[in-house]
């Protein structure tokens, strides 16, 4: 009745509005609240296909600690969509987009400033991704402003109205490194979370949150996806005050100044560090912090040019004929029974055939490559034996 209601007063000024319902993102047959336990049923069932989208809420954090903070932003979000979308399923509901319409860090008595600190900062970074990554159509942050929290101060203290707290810069960068789309990013290092988008202009956006104490070296390998000359990067970290909580933030270690939470007056001016792209993307992140990170758009494929150790020695890798007209033999020679495969790339980084992907023994091989379906030009062939790998480059001619 009241979704009838509100659709006929938007008619009537010629309005397209969308209505959201509330479900519950986790199992409500437990809960203390009765309500809740045959919330989600008695709810799809009333509304059918009445609404546009449905609608949750979630305070993320179940501990004062930061490793809490942290660990359950990078985990919560895909539980609680995955939830939905089965009980969408179990109980024969309308698929429809899931909205996170109030979220924040669920603060704790135990310590009332974590949620004004720049961990707050830190895990709302990691839920801005997490929510791009789990496809959420909305993630909506609680509250804008306030005195006890909220992104800006709007207390009774007049020498600090409308200042903004830590994860307002953190937002700030959010929006400017990330591109059109999201593209897949993993990390091998348990205290680094990575986090990549393209621009619909070629640059390539990377966010990675050290959540750990210790500073780390962190080497970032682009794949397939072709770069530029140099790559950008700012560096967010917090301040000494406060332990584990601090209420302030830096950016490339410009520190706030006076009443200020963050470097707000010089925001808009603070360089970003450049880097020259080399033969890898090599960023120093410090403990607790998050760097983000532009790739210049261009062609170049950060593949290594050798091998280490006894493959440095022992592997060989060529073609015959090079340049060559539609076919050519590819030789590589490997010093041990290993897992092998020899994937072919054109100049832009689009892997255009995968030649091996299996075991192999020993010795020499050879296997042709036909061209015949591509156009002129440069390609790469890449081979891996193991953890390690080779590049070499092949001319195709017409």
């Amino acid at each position: 009745m009241i979704v009838d209601s509100m659709r006929a007063a938007a008619a009537k000024i010629n309005a397209k509005i969308f209505i959201g319902g509330q479900v519950l993102h986790f199992d409500g047959s437990t809960s203390w609240n009765n309500v809740d336990k045959t919330w989600n049923s008695g709810f799809f069932n009333a509304i059918g296909d009445a609404v546009d989208f449905y609608v949750m809420h979630n305070y993320f954090g179940t501990a004062a600690t930061v490793d809490n903070l942290l660990s359950v932003a990078a985990t919560e979000p895909k539980k609680n969509i995955s939830f939905i979308q089965q009980d969408i399923i179990n109980k024969k509901a309308f698929p429809k987009p899931v909205a996170l319409t109030e979220y924040n860090m669920n603060s704790n008595s135990a310590n009332a400033t974590m949620g004004t600190s720049y961990i707050n900062g830190m895990q709302a970074t990691i839920l801005f991704n997490e929510l791009i990554k789990n496809n959420f159509g909305l993630g909506a942050r609680w509250l804008l402003s306030s005195g006890a929290d909220g992104m800006f101060y709007q207390g009774d203290n007049s020498s600090l109205m409308w200042q903004a707290r830590p994860d307002f810069y953190y937002a700030y960068y959010q929006q400017k490194f990330t591109g059109d789309h999201v593209i897949s990013a993993t990390s091998t290092n348990s205290s680094i979370l990575a986090y990549a988008s393209r621009f619909a202009s070629g640059e390539t956006g990377v966010v990675l949150v050290n959540r750990g104490k210790t500073a780390q070296v962190v080497k970032i390998n682009t794949k397939d996806i072709g770069v530029g000359n140099q790559y950008y990067n700012y560096s967010l970290t917090g301040g000494t005050d406060n332990g584990d909580f601090s209420l302030f933030v830096s950016v490339n270690g410009v520190s706030p100044t006076g009443t200020q939470w963050g470097p707000r007056e010089t925001l808009e001016t603070i360089p970003a560090s450049a880097y020259p792209v080399e033969d890898a993307i090599t960023v120093n992140s410090p403990g607790r912090s998050v760097q983000f990170i532009m790739v210049d758009a261009g062609s170049k494929l950060l593949y290594p040019t050798a091998v280490e150790s006894e493959l440095n020695n022992k592997t060989t890798l060529t073609n015959y004929p090079n340049p060559f007209v539609d076919l050519t033999t590819i030789e590589f020679q490997i010093p041990f029974k290993a897992s092998v495969s020899l994937d072919v790339f054109d100049q832009t980084g689009q892997k255009v055939s995968t030649l091996i992907n299996g075991v192999m023994p020993s010795g020499t091989h050879q296997i042709e490559f036909n061209g015949s379906l591509w156009p002129a030009g440069l390609y790469f062939y890449q081979l891996k034996v193991g953890n390690h790998s080779t590049t070499q480059k092949m001319i195709l001619i017409k």
